[in-house]
């Protein structure tokens, strides 16, 4: 049940991140935090989401963290779908790389967040239900505190004619908390939109 008092409903953006490497680019940013042997297993997505959590945990204390993207691993995916088609079978480590939580679960990794995570896959919708289903912890009072984390990939050249061309790829992660803060912003009402139009239109990036 969701608490009726419009200030408790009130949740704060208390810091955010945005990384884009722009319009149909395979670059990743660094991450001289990550082992590398870690860094080695990372897709791109995975490594902007790594990156993302980085920066907006710094300072904070560790909270649940809730993902969500449209394609998720869609590059690990596609090479697991062309290697069944090559030996018919796949090795079990390139299989846990290519499953949709394997960037928010390297993240709490990487981070060392023992707070537990969620991942919603939710279609062209993934950005609006993602959020949502962090300021429903908030607005219930189950969490105070929670870290929203929204990206996509570049889509492999053979899916593009699939989605009407090449994608821009990007991460957007956002340290939600039900308190102001300096400097913090009110998470808008009306938020139903992309991802990346999101971080446009708000977040004026």
């Amino acid at each position: 049940m969701l608490l009726g008092s419009d200030v408790l409903n009130k949740v704060y953006i208390a810091k955010w991140c945005f990384w884009s490497p722009g319009e149909n680019s395979t670059e990743s940013p660094p991450l001289p935090f990550v082992s590398p042997m870690l860094r080695r297993r990372l897709s791109q997505l995975s490594r902007m989401v790594l990156y993302a959590v980085h920066e907006v945990s710094q300072g904070k204390q560790q909270v649940k963290i809730s993902f969500s993207s449209e394609y998720g691993e869609i590059t690990h995916q596609l090479k697991i779908s062309e290697e069944i088609l090559e030996n018919e079978k796949i090795s079990p480590a390139k299989f846990s790389n290519s499953v949709f939580n394997a960037p928010v679960a390297m993240a709490t990794i990487a981070e060392k967040n023992m707070q537990g995570y969620s991942a919603i896959c939710s279609g062209k919708n993934s950005f609006y239900y993602g959020l949502c289903e962090c300021l429903a912890a908030l607005r219930s009072g189950a969490d105070k505190e929670r870290i929203f984390v929204h990206g996509d990939e570049l889509v492999p050249i053979p899916y593009q004619a699939l989605i009407g061309g090449a994608n821009t790829p990007f991460v957007l992660a956002l340290f939600l908390s039900v308190a102001p803060s300096e400097n913090s912003l009110e998470v808008p009402d009306n938020f139903s939109c992309s991802g990346l139009d999101f971080a446009k239109n708000f977040l004026h990036i």
